[in-house]
């Protein structure tokens, strides 16, 4: 997809109600894309699972896709695999799923993307539910699934697997 013909799929998008999941994934959108379906997406309360994966997104776009999870309480999984999103868009997710504290999201994917620094972001969410860091070996800044279904105040206890 162009980054024209996301805006007008994002645009009919917008005023759908029964769509629920949306996966865009592997379509060169880059930021610009990225930022059209974070537009239709931030207030959308239908849209439980939001696919774009490999899309391009880099640091800027993952700063589109955190202000939607700053106020967006109904999405529940985001895909966001092999982005080339690095310790700047990694912190800014972390920050937004912190400030959010209504966020249903139980399913944040982001393997193959090189978060460096910004994994010990995530571990502030966490620090919420120390019980799941028996689990969850954050060392490694490559290849992390960062899966909230049991997190005490977005599901019931965190739990991040980190895969080669």
């Amino acid at each position: 997809l162009s980054v024209g013909a996301t805006r007008t799929l994002c645009a009919a998008l917008a005023s759908q109600d029964s769509l629920t999941m949306l996966d865009l994934g592997h379509n060169q959108l880059g930021p610009e894309g990225v930022e059209a379906v974070c537009d239709a997406a931030i207030h959308n309360s239908r849209i439980l699972t939001l696919g774009l994966a490999s899309v391009g997104m880099r640091d800027q776009g993952a700063k589109f896709m955190a202000d939607v999870v700053r106020v967006n309480c109904t999405i529940t999984e985001l895909y966001l695999n092999s982005n080339g999103i690095e310790r700047e868009g990694t912190t800014e997710l972390a920050d937004a799923l912190i400030f959010n504290n209504r966020s249903q999201i139980k399913g944040l994917y982001m393997f193959g993307n090189d978060m460096g620094e910004g994994v010990s972001e995530l571990h502030k969410l966490l620090q919420e539910a120390p019980e799941a860091e028996e689990n969850v070996p954050l060392s490694a800044d490559y290849a992390l699934a960062f899966l909230m279904g049991t997190h005490p105040r977005l599901g019931a206890a965190s739990c991040c697997r980190t895969l080669a």
